[in-house]
């Protein structure tokens, strides 16, 4: 999945290549929609699925402010032997850098906090009753830290696309699901 994003984003960048906007710090209002790729190794969990993203915030000259929401849901994963999900989604706040090169590619940077809420929960056999199972269900809420960059191409004063990597590290006593995300990045500006 991960190399895929990768070639379609290089793909539509050297298509587009020809197409310039001046390099420029691009004001104002922005909204951003990522989907990709989340992966996690830590703890009982070790999967890949998809997330979504979705953020707005406004630009002073590079740096800006943002604000949004993100889900990866359905991680798998196993202890002793029993069968783990975990579906992990939350709000973000935080700031931005973003600055053109080379005509009309960007890079950009955000860190920020992470208002996280998790759910896990497993089905185990009760020992009590034969054949009768029990489902054991843990949620978990905190507020951690993201962080992040992009590379991409300016398509006009008003459209981006490029790939991002995002870094979002949920964890508290019981669950840490520290999460790499690999997401193809659209930005339209107002």
């Amino acid at each position: 999945m991960r190399t895929k994003l990768l070639t379609l984003a290089l793909i539509l960048g050297g298509a587009l290549a020809t197409t310039s906007v001046a390099a420029q710090e691009l004001d104002g209002l922005f909204l951003q929609g990522r989907i990709g790729s989340a992966s996690s190794s830590a703890d009982d969990f070790d999967d890949e699925v998809s997330s979504f993203q979705i953020t707005g915030g406004f630009r002073w000259g590079a740096f800006g402010l943002e604000g949004g929401y993100v889900d990866f849901s359905g991680f798998e994963g196993e202890n002793r032997n029993l069968d783990l999900d975990a579906d992990i989604s939350g709000f973000t706040l935080g700031g931005n850098f973003r600055t053109s090169f080379a005509d009309s590619w960007f890079f950009g940077a955000r860190v920020g906090a992470f208002f996280w809420e998790a759910d896990a929960d497993t089905v185990v056999p009760s020992s009590t009753s034969p054949n009768t199972f029990l489902v054991v269900r843990r949620e978990a809420d905190a507020v951690d830290f993201y962080a992040g960059v992009s590379v991409g191409y300016d398509f006009n004063e008003k459209f981006s696309l490029g790939v991002s990597y995002d870094y979002f590290g949920p964890e508290d006593d019981d669950i840490s699901l520290e999460t790499n995300v690999l997401s193809l990045v659209g930005e339209v500006r107002f």
